[in-house]
């Protein structure tokens, strides 16, 4: 290593400070913190100074330098990153060659070939290659790896190893397989990749077709092509059994929605809790579990169903709202910001209204989020527009048909115009009400589409089922044990029903949806009140579904509603339910398959 140094590098020659011997030239000074000592006279000085930095490539001591000696110690001259020739025979040394460039063939050598050619400097790398070598020698173990290829599940991670020469003469080739001897079994689990996980098989997305030796078989991304008959795909999306959270005894729990209410970044619920005439707040621990919860009064003899949650003073935190049967009105409680409310503020219904279920939204495009309940006992919506600090103006109703006691109430843009309009479940007229928003926050009109006879339509949530970017409507319907998909025709106009059973005597309660598996499609599921079980309908991307798999949520819980959250911090979407029967939440976290 010759002089470098920032302290004697202010001469300007081209020796950027270095100092050679005193040889009469001059260049003959010395430098405290750069000198060379006596050398013999005339000893020229290297053209270009030894910097091993720019071809430390090889393994070797000299970084990819040639020393030529001319003289003393001092009077060598460096050749940057070249090898000169040097006498013939030569030994390599030992792992003479190494780059982090070509390290992904497995070999000890680091994908680089030695080729002796003189003094123990005069080897050459050639990087990522193997040139010419004595035939038949066998391949190392594992010979081919690298991480661009590595999909498959083999040993070798989709490189073909073709012996060559020498252990160093074979060669790799990435993601390809050539022909092979016929008849060579796939191994196990062959094919895996992170990017196609959406078929449920347990070969995630991607298919084997033997095509030779152990190392012959080919993966085919996203596709399945043609399979032995018979051949159970296992469902991948599945839930644990659920965890269960006592309110209080006599609670009777009818409502369930979620919302971060502390600010932690997790997940919490909110439950109506009919029999002690309250809303109960569980805070979310961090790890799915929750606190007991926190009782807020909605008032004697208030009976509260079903709570929806939005932010309705502009603070950045989730208030609650619910529907208090008992007492004809809405109670919203305002959230102090860290998780707790204040007292409710009442808004009055009709009365006799008996409000039966609540949703929120901005009905008349001011950025402030509205209230909308269905009464049950009045046949009527109730919209309650905002006033800007968390209060609302007096109600305004309008009709969901005669004797149609409107069980559920939902919010979604049916017609694409940028305003948000209401579905609501007519538990008396076995039908859905459509009321499209004429802008301005009102609701004149309904239009009508059957849920079947006898249908007796609990619930109703909205989602886009066909990914065709309209919104799409989903019933339970407690009379015939099913739940009914009316897609959308873009239009705010909806195609006639499509059942799916939720078994005999289930009568579903509630309904919710998410995209459970996950592919990007709205799966949706069900709060099965006479089967004690909640049941999963997963999409099979075109807007039909599977046939429901059920999770129980115990003897004689009379489970009534469900939402939908991620709970634990996976990013997998799990599931509560409000167990009418025995008291408690019901919450059922996702697992992997």
């Amino acid at each position: 290593s010759p002089c470098t140094t920032t302290a004697c590098s202010a001469n300007g020659d081209t020796k950027a400070g270095l100092v050679c011997t005193p040889s009469g030239t001059t260049e003959g000074y010395q430098c405290t913190a750069c000198s060379y000592g006596v050398a013999a006279a005339n000893a020229p000085c290297p053209a270009t100074p030894c910097v091993p930095t720019a071809c430390s490539a090889n393994g070797d001591t000299k970084a990819g330098l040639v020393c030529t000696a001319s003289g003393t110690a001092e009077g060598y001259q460096c050749t940057a990153c070249s090898y000169g020739v040097a006498p013939a025979n030569a030994p390599c040394p030992a792992s003479p060659c190494v780059a982090t460039a070509c390290s992904a063939n497995g070999d000890t050598k680091a994908g680089l070939v030695c080729t002796p050619s003189g003094t123990a400097e005069g080897y050459q790398c050639t990087a990522c290659s193997y040139g010419v070598a004595a035939a038949n020698a066998p391949c190392p173990a594992n010979p081919c790896t690298t991480t661009t290829c590595g999909v498959n599940g083999d040993p070798a991670s989709n490189l073909v190893c073709t012996p060559s020469g020498t252990a160093e003469g074979y060669q790799c080739t990435a993601c390809s397989y050539g022909v092979a001897a016929a008849n060579a079994p796939c191994p196990a689990s062959p094919c895996t990749t992170t990017t196609c996980g959406v078929s449920g098989d347990t070969k995630t997305s991607l298919v084997c077709t033997p095509s030779g030796t152990a190392e012959g078989y080919q993966c085919t991304a996203c596709s399945y092509g043609a399979a032995p008959a018979n051949a159970p795909c296992p469902v991948q999306t599945k839930f644990a059994a659920q965890v269960a959270s006592i309110i209080v005894a006599g609670s009777t729990p009818y409502g369930v929605a979620v919302g971060d209410f502390n600010g932690d970044g997790k997940i919490d619920i909110v439950t109506g809790n009919t029999g002690t005439n309250n809303i109960g707040v569980f805070l979310n621990t961090g790890t799915g579990t929750f606190a007991p919860q926190v009782p807020y009064s909605t008032g004697a003899s208030s009976a509260p169903r079903n709570v929806a949650v939005g932010d309705f003073n502009g603070d950045g935190k989730l208030d609650i709202v619910c529907a208090n049967y008992g007492t004809n009105n809405i109670g919203v409680f305002l959230n102090t910001g860290t998780g707790t409310f204040l007292a409710q503020a009442i808004y009055p219904a009709s009365a006799s209204s008996e409000p039966s279920s609540v949703a929120v939204g901005d009905f008349n495009g001011d950025g402030k989020i509205d209230i909308v309940c269905g009464n049950f006992g009045t046949s009527t919506i109730s919209i309650f527009l905002n006033t800007g600090t968390g209060t609302f103006a007096t109600q305004v109703t309008y009709t969901t048909g005669s004797a149609s006691t409107p069980h559920d109430v939902a919010v979604g843009d049916f017609n694409a115009d940028g305003k948000l309009d209401i579905v609501t479940a007519n538990y008396g007229t076995n039908n859905i009400a459509i009321l499209l928003n004429t802008g301005t926050g009102t609701f004149p009109t309904q239009v009508f589409y059957t849920t079947g006879c006898a249908s007796v339509p609990y619930s109703v949530a909205v989602g886009d089922f066909n990914g065709d970017g309209k919104i799409d409507i989903v019933t339970a319907n407690e009379g015939t044990s099913n739940i009914a998909i009316l897609v959308n025709n873009g239009d705010g106009t909806f195609v006639a029903q499509a059942t799916y059973t939720t078994g005999a005597g289930s009568t579903p309660y509630g309904v919710a949806v998410g995209d459970f598996y996950p592919d990007g499609k709205i799966d949706i599921v069900t709060a099965n009140e006479g089967a004690n079980n909640i049941g999963i309908f997963l999409n099979t991307g075109t807007g039909t579904f599977a046939t429901q798999v059920t999770y129980a949520t115990g003897t004689a819980s009379t489970p009534y509603r469900v939402a939908v959250g991620d709970f634990n911090g996976d990013g997998k979407i799990d599931i509560v339910t409000v167990n009418h029967g025995t008291n408690n939440i019901g919450v059922f976290l996702q697992v992997n398959v």
